[in-house]
């Protein structure tokens, strides 16, 4: 049997809306044959909080408010709640005195025992008309147990999720992300805040190491966001944090301050397609001006040696013979690659008939279009690595035309 699960807000507990679970409530108790059904079989999810902020804020009675109105409009809703999501337990703490020391709960004794009481008389007043036995409602109610709190590391908690965004003991927002090893170089753009549009609200974090793609980083928001977005109104600034592992724990890679942005998740997936054709046409500047240089350095050693020149033309010259080693070096020519200036025209050729081939598909979507810049990254990438290796050549081949002159100077030196 599915668990019904039923999503209640922080906005719903402070303003006393009760509507969503009450009718659930009833629908469920208009006969024996659904209230059987669903014993013990209402979740709630409270939307924004985690366990650690709610328990600490049920202490405060203006959240109590809506659990005892809930239990007044119906005694017997514990007999449908589930024991083992915690909602039974959190109802309990809803309508009893309890405090917190060393993270564990501990509820006051004779509150407890008199709830216990009552709820136990309301179950049975709904169970025996129905005819359904109560014991098995009673028993859960008996055995609510109240577990200690969990307190996990930032260390636990990066290497679980990557990325994590919390409200400090200073009460300001920080955003901490895990990367494999400490970089000689990082460009960050972000952080951006996500609630509209996504089932729970996340910050957002485009980085690049060591000039590599750009990769995405998610953080998990661990404090109420509730808490987060208060801090944002009052105080847009976020600090992100980039931590590395070390020997001795989490080492420091980078820590700014940044204005975070509000977006949605379609204004999200906007700026993500914005930053990656920047980072793509920053990639082309960049190919362009190691080509212009590669080709400058060629220009210069192509420039003729005017003294050689003039050791080539004196006439001693004449003694050359047939018989001397000057077919190796031409043997040695002819066995070099194809010339760097045809390599560099063969590039552009192919180039231009990439550009002439693509063709962007009409209606496309914008996955279509993430997949097609992406591809189109990859294609850059390759072209990059190419025009690298051309560069190689280019040394290649003048490192030989210098040893062919030398060979050339001793021979009629």
């Amino acid at each position: 049997m599915v668990v019904e699960n039923i999503k209640i807000y922080e906005n719903d507990i402070l303003s006393g809306n009760i509507s969503q679970l009450k009718t659930v409530v009833e629908k469920f108790s208009i006969n024996r044959e659904l209230a059987v059904e669903n014993e013990n079989n209402i979740s709630i999810t409270f939307s924004g909080m985690t366990f650690v902020d709610l328990s600490r804020k049920l202490q405060d009675e203006q959240y109590k408010t809506w659990f005892k109105k809930m239990d007044a409009e119906i005694p017997y809703l514990p007999f449908f709640l589930n024991d083992k999501s915690k909602t039974l337990m959190f109802f309990m703490l809803g309508n009893i005195k309890y405090s917190i020391e060393n993270n564990k709960i501990i509820p006051d004794e004779t509150e407890r025992a008199s709830y216990i009481k009552k709820k136990t008389y309301e179950i049975r007043n709904f169970c025996f008309p129905h005819n359904i036995n109560p014991t098995p409602a009673i028993k859960r109610l008996n055995g609510t147990e109240m577990p200690e709190q969990k307190h996990y590391s930032i260390e636990s908690l990066l290497d679980r999720f990557g990325a994590i965004a919390f409200m400090t003991s200073q009460r300001e927002i920080q955003l901490s992300i895990l990367i494999n090893q400490l970089p000689s170089d990082i460009k960050l753009w972000g952080p951006f805040y996500t609630a509209q549009g996504c089932a729970q609200p996340f910050f957002t974090v485009f980085m690049q190491e060591n000039e590599e793609n750009i990769e995405e980083h998610k953080a998990v928001i661990i404090s109420s966001s509730a808490e987060i977005e208060e801090s944002l109104d009052r105080n847009p600034s976020v600090t992100v944090v980039v931590l590395t592992k070390a020997e001795k724990g989490l080492e420091l890679c980078l820590e700014l301050e940044r204005k975070s942005e509000n977006l949605t998740v379609d204004e999200l997936q906007a700026n993500k397609r914005q930053i990656i054709e920047k980072y793509t046409k920053n990639a082309v500047n960049n190919e362009e001006s190691r080509q212009t240089a590669a080709e400058e350095q060629q220009s210069e050693t192509e420039t003729p040696d005017e003294n050689a020149e003039n050791e080539t033309e004196e006439p001693d010259k004449k003694v050359l013979s047939e018989a001397t080693t000057l077919p190796l070096a031409v043997e040695t020519l002819e066995n070099q690659p194809e010339p760097a200036e045809k390599v560099e025209e063969k590039e552009k050729k192919e180039e231009k008939q990439e550009e002439t081939e693509e063709k962007i598909p009409e209606n496309e979507t914008n996955e279509e279009k993430i997949v097609r810049l992406e591809q189109k990254i990859a294609q850059l990438q390759e072209k990059i690595e190419k025009q690298a290796k051309l560069i190689d050549d280019y040394e290649e081949e003048v490192n030989k035309k210098r040893s062919l002159k030398g060979f050339f100077k001793r021979f009629f030196s």
